[in-house]
């Protein structure tokens, strides 16, 4: 008779390892594909972003044949109530946008202001109050202001945004008063939105597909406070806020890059940061970027200002996207500008009129440079 043998089931301890290391091995392959491909969504996304806010600006351009302003509004006195009786002429241009943001409804009621105000703060003249102000139609967060790539750390946070106005070539030499009469020529800068200035494209004279618009910058909130004091960066911390205290940049933007080792700033280095923090606040530290320092390179302030009034600035645009920043051109069109793109001379001070000395990208910035921008 022949003798029937029994089959062998099941796996032996060695073969369960070999499998599950071949599955983590896979699982360790495709995460970072998994990740790249999120990023990629999300940067397209970003870049959605950025092409509804050309479509607005266009949108506007054709019914006020201007572009808006980067700040302005109404002057105010501050009464005691928390409200000033204007909006201290720091009222955001992305306020004037909201209608063709699909935003009407928001942008009516900041016009309305608020006669019977429920929080006892006291009456909100029409066209908003202080952009500071805790008024609750202030309180509200935008995704088409805000860039998906940025939002690990702010995702629920109100009040944000990360997209920011060129101001061309020229740093932000001084900080404006709130008073009717404040002096604002050096707000300006070079590029196509200034403070209660607004221009349009007969004034683009390099061409708006040569002449940026808008760009992106990571968000931040911390303050430098006094110096020696506050938010002191380390190894830790990536360059993403504002080196304070940092005397001639202004005239000579090289400077700033001695900030930096490599993606850091330097252990000492006083920072701050108030990007992105209030987009409906027209202030240049929280909603402007300067075509000077490279993209996602360091930025710095000659003063020791904590909040975003600072004097003598030089912001650069920053991202999360590898390699370089989107901008948003004045045609309407969005190009990726590399961070390694030309700068042209950095120790170079400012120009007031012709050419940029900050190679292609100082170009890009000022929209009667005059300048040969060619391909980038």
């Amino acid at each position: 008779m022949a003798v029937l043998r029994r089959g062998r089931f099941g796996f032996t301890l060695i073969e369960l390892l070999v499998v599950i290391a071949i599955i983590a091995i896979l699982i360790a392959l495709l995460l970072p594909a998994v990740q790249q491909a999120r990023e990629a969504a999300r940067r397209t996304q970003c870049k959605n972003h950025l092409k509804q806010l050309g479509l607005a600006l266009h949108n506007y351009h054709d019914v006020f044949k201007m572009f808006v302003y980067r700040r302005g509004g109404s002057a105010g006195v501050n009464p005691g109530s928390g409200f000033y009786t204007g909006n201290s002429q720091r009222r955001s241009g992305f306020i004037s946008l909201l209608p063709n943001l699909d935003q009407a409804p928001l942008y009516n009621r900041i016009e309305a202001g608020d006669i019977n105000n429920t929080t006892g703060q006291g009456v909100v003249q029409p066209g908003g109050p202080n952009p500071w102000a805790n008024w609750m139609i202030w309180n509200v967060y935008l995704s088409v202001l805000n860039c998906p790539s940025d939002m690990d750390s702010n995702a629920n946070q109100r009040k944000l945004s990360n997209y920011v106005f060129s101001m061309g070539d020229g740093p932000t030499t001084r900080v404006n008063t709130t008073t009717s009469g404040s002096t604002h020529g050096a707000d300006r800068a070079r590029g196509p939105f200034g403070f209660r200035r607004q221009y349009g494209i007969r004034d683009i004279i390099d061409g708006t597909s040569n002449t940026i618009a808008f760009s992106e910058r990571v968000k931040g909130n911390w303050a430098s406070g006094n110096p020696g004091t506050g938010w002191i960066t380390s190894g830790a911390s990536k360059v993403q806020g504002v080196a304070s205290q940092q005397t001639g940049v202004a005239a000579s933007p090289i400077l700033c890059m001695t900030t930096v080792n490599g993606p850091f700033y330097k252990p000492g280095i006083n920072t701050k940061s108030k990007s992105g923090t209030l987009w409906t606040d027209g202030q240049f530290g929280r909603v402007g970027f300067h075509t000077i320092l490279p993209p996602n390179g360091p930025a710095c302030t000659e003063d020791a200002n904590g909040n975003a009034d600072s004097t003598n600035s030089v912001i650069p645009p920053t991202s999360r996207h590898t390699g370089g920043v989107h901008t948003l051109m004045c045609d309407g069109a969005v190009r990726f500008v590399n961070e390694n793109l030309n700068t042209g001379d950095l120790s170079s001070a400012p120009a007031q009129a012709g050419p940029s000395p900050y190679g292609v990208w100082g170009a890009l910035g000022s929209m009667a440079g005059s300048e040969a921008v060619g391909a980038f």
